[in-house]
């Protein structure tokens, strides 16, 4: 336990998500603990009963971690789903006492959140009007809406403690995070995913085959990487989602250790990135693939789009192990890139390093 836990625990103070050393990155852990557990999985049940659990124990365990052993951050975490139609919310899974089966639109903190559309945080349940406890013995609470891949209302996640002022904006931003991925089709829930991303580097090897130019080799690649992973989502997630919202590749510089904008299918992006600047500089700095679940957390972000949430960046060398690029692909979804998708894309880099002129 830190001092600073420590000096607070002392005070009497109640532990929140501000006072945790690092809450932040233990937010991470849990939006990763919790696609974990939903990956390859897409009952809906399921992921609910499995994400609670996730939820409620880990929450739980940092008192234990960090404040006082036994005390609960949260005694009631759970699922409402959602009825549009009949504009109610419906218990799902959840971890807790009994609760109420069905809460109407706009009652209490669940329906608010739900007819609102909008996270409801609650430092004292008892001033909300026309409240609705969960567990009696609840005190705060906070409400978050989960939307499917074409931004549809179907779920919130509620979350109850048994303490006032509980939850903060860190919670409010960690909890989000989690609803983001509850409905998230990732190459790991698609069957076979790794043939797919084999026949990818095929079809990528295909449109540079006999071609040494680069500029002319990085566009096509782009383009078929692009197609490819959004025909992923018609085929197995939702028509009209986006798997990827842009892709394509940065040139490297090395002697003005920058990185320098190449072909690409998306939106207009930044130009040049020095090395070592956001994820597309610390993949070319570092020579390493960046996997990137949450960009805004990453220290110096530079936006290829400003709607993306999730990157993956991968090194592309030559056939001496020069670098001289990197594929750079972002996603509307925070937490879509899996190690799944690390393998394919270092794979297309390997064919891209030994098919050009560089």
């Amino acid at each position: 336990m830190t001092d600073e836990v420590q000096d607070h625990n002392e005070s009497g103070d109640l532990l929140r998500a501000s006072d945790i050393p690092d809450a932040a990155s233990k937010y991470e852990a849990l939006v990763a603990d919790v696609g974990g557990v939903v990956s390859g999985q897409r009952d809906k049940v399921a992921n609910m009963a499995n994400a609670a659990a996730v939820i409620f124990e880990t929450l739980n365990g940092w008192m234990s971690q960090f404040g006082a052993p036994g005390e609960q951050y949260t005694n009631w975490a759970g699922f409402y789903r959602v009825d549009l139609e009949a504009r109610k919310c419906i218990l799902g899974p959840f971890q807790g006492g009994a609760a109420r089966a069905t809460i109407p639109f706009g009652k209490g903190v669940v329906g608010s959140a739900a007819e609102q559309v909008a996270t409801q945080l609650v430092p004292n349940v008892h001033e909300f009007p026309g409240h609705i406890a969960c567990d009696c013995a609840s005190e705060s609470e906070i409400v978050v809406p989960v939307l499917d891949a074409e931004g549809k209302l179907v779920a919130v996640i509620d979350i109850d403690s048994p303490h006032r002022a509980r939850f903060t904006d860190i919670d409010k931003v960690g909890i989000e995070a989690v609803a983001a991925v509850m409905d998230l089709l990732r190459a790991s829930d698609i069957p076979d995913a790794a043939s797919k991303y084999e026949a990818l580097v095929a079809d990528v090897g295909g449109v540079v085959s006999g071609q040494r130019d680069k500029v002319a080799n990085m566009a096509n690649a782009a383009a078929v990487i692009f197609e490819t992973l959004n025909g992923w989502m018609s085929q197995f997630g939702a028509p009209g989602e986006q798997y990827t919202n842009w892709a394509g590749f940065y040139r490297v510089d090395l002697e003005a250790r920058k990185c320098i904008l190449g072909p690409f299918q998306g939106g207009a992006a930044r130009a040049t990135i020095p090395f070592g600047k956001g994820v597309v500089g610390s993949a070319a700095e570092q020579v390493a693939t960046q996997l990137v679940p949450n960009v805004h957390e990453f220290p110096g972000h530079i936006a290829c789009d400003c709607a993306s949430e999730s990157e993956i960046v991968v090194p592309v060398l030559d056939a001496e192990g020069k670098l001289v690029a990197v594929i750079d692909i972002d996603s509307p979804h925070r937490a879509r890139f899996t190690d799944i998708d690390k393998v394919g894309i270092e794979a297309v880099a390997a064919v891209m390093g030994l098919a050009c002129d560089w």
